[in-house]
């Protein structure tokens, strides 16, 4: 399922950027012979809590081979919390706006039951959607060049029509993709349209097995190369602007964190691609800094207009993933980044 962003260019032709993700196979390196959830990851704190089961426990159904949950190893009911980065589109008076970021506990909310394999989105303002394996749409497919986002396979992508609403999701489980591999995160992206007034809402997530107990010295810098997912806007482009995704996979990116004083630095080096003219077009590098808030946890803003909000994955901190938005006087950038540890 790919999800369409109405946009105009020059002239008003409408354009469409993909912003959808699809789910693609899972390839844990931790899965053995009996598929992923042989070997699961052991259990972390932070974004996942485990919910309360009555005694004795009944026994948890693991989730189906493209369940995001079973990928992670999670075969009990649990609530997950994720960071989020958001915009909107409202035509005809707002091609590409509304943007905001949400750290860990103040954004979207997904609860996972495991004997339905069902999640349950809930953002801050009370919207709420629940997808299950009768909404996956098999013909899901990822408009993506490279990296992360350039495979397709799979079949999580969600759709949910509620009256003139469309809910669609679509996760990113952990897998092998390429040279690029994760084992305890998860991407996703819930898209909300509206057909009375054809507006979209669309809402980036990063979620997972945050790391439980976190270095407290050393520093480490991770790659994000490849594993950049956006979608942007340029209102100078033209006569009412440009738009452009950013899932070709050449976009590249680092973070580097110092685990002693917690201070945290990342460069994204941003690369789009505009579907209208079919050409692609560097932004050039995007710096930012923070530091980390509490446990796994961390939040920062771009010098250029900003703000970005993430995890540590793993129980040695291996991976990390972080929700952004960039904003500045001409270029709009709204997405999540995948981090693995050099």
């Amino acid at each position: 399922m790919i999800l369409h962003v109405p946009l105009f260019k020059p002239a008003f032709k409408p354009a469409f950027t993909a912003i959808s993700l699809v789910a693609l196979s899972c390839g844990l390196a931790a899965c053995g012979d009996d598929g992923v959830n042989s070997a699961p990851p052991p259990a972390m704190g932070g974004g996942g809590t485990p919910s309360p089961s009555p005694s004795p426990s009944p026994t948890p159904t693991p989730g189906s081979s493209d369940s995001v949950a079973a990928a992670l190893g999670v075969t009990s009911d649990r609530a997950f919390e994720t960071a989020t980065s958001s915009f909107a589109v409202r035509p005809p008076s707002t091609l590409y706006g509304d943007q905001y970021a949400e750290p860990f506990g103040e954004g979207t909310t997904i609860d996972y039951d495991a004997g339905a394999d069902s999640y349950t989105y809930t953002r801050s303002d009370g919207l709420s959607v629940t997808v299950t394996p009768d909404d996956i749409d098999e013909d899901g497919q990822l408009e993506g060049e490279g990296g992360i986002f350039g495979s397709t396979g799979g079949g999580t992508a969600y759709v949910v029509e509620d009256g003139t609403i469309t809910h669609t999701i679509a996760m990113v489980p952990p897998g092998d993709y390429g040279d690029l591999s994760f084992s305890y995160m998860t991407v996703s992206l819930w898209n909300v349209n509206d057909s009375s007034d054809n507006s979209n809402e669309v809402e980036w997530q990063v979620w997972g097995l945050q790391t439980e107990t976190m270095p407290t010295s050393g520093t480490a810098t991770y790659s994000l190369d490849g594993a950049i997912g956006a979608n942007g806007f340029d209102a100078s482009a033209g006569i009412v602007g440009a738009a452009y995704d950013f899932l070709n996979g050449d976009s590249t990116g680092e973070l580097s964190v110092d685990f002693g004083s917690g201070d945290i630095s990342t460069m994204l080096h941003l690369i789009g691609y505009d579907h209208v003219a079919e050409e692609s077009r560097d932004f050039g590098e995007f710096s930012g800094s923070g530091e980390i808030t509490s446990g796994a946890q961390y939040g920062g803003t771009f010098a250029a207009g900003g703000e970005f909000y993430g995890a540590f994955f793993g129980p040695e901190a291996q991976e990390t993933a972080f929700s952004f938005y960039i904003d500045t006087s001409d270029l709009d950038v709204t997405g999540i980044a995948m981090g693995f540890k050099k």
